[in-house]
């Protein structure tokens, strides 16, 4: 582990900042991609569905009924909405970090960490991620109280 008693000069400082903030703008543009996929092949795949059930002796229904198959058997497989989510959440920790960054502590480890587990958020691989955060404040009273 690296020493933290060292202090980043403000050159430094500016490049992990420039750095992190590339990958949260890249974290908070997957978001609204992965938003934008879950939309599409829902509406898709509901608007196809209700023109099949409508017009049951008409020769477009076995293309409208295949088309909402796919588009349900995407969502499936892709899961779009549990993407988002991971990539929204990625986004709200190094906000935080970056935050933390700015104004508390000049210490490479909050960003270093926040990333870390922005990136396990997005695979997915992180569970109740505000329970068991880092960055989490300990609140009077409450869960992690001091």
């Amino acid at each position: 582990m690296p020493d933290e008693s060292v202090v980043l000069t403000d050159a430094l400082a500016a490049d992990l900042l420039k750095s992190a903030e590339a990958r949260q703008r890249s974290w908070f543009w997957s978001f609204w991609a992965w938003t934008l996929v879950h939309w599409l092949f829902a509406a898709g795949s509901v608007i196809a569905a209700t023109l099949a059930a409508s017009q049951a002796k008409a020769d477009t229904t076995r293309y409208y009924a295949v088309i909402a198959a796919i588009s349900g058997a995407l969502l499936t497989v892709l899961n779009p909405q549990r993407r988002a989510g991971g990539y929204i959440s990625a986004w709200t920790v190094m906000d935080i970090a970056l935050d933390r960054f700015r104004f508390e502590s000049r210490s490479a480890t909050i960003v270093r960490d926040a990333k870390a587990r922005g990136e396990a958020m997005i695979r997915g691989g992180e569970v109740a991620a505000a329970e068991t955060s880092p960055l989490r404040r300990p609140t009077i009273g409450g869960a992690g109280s001091v």
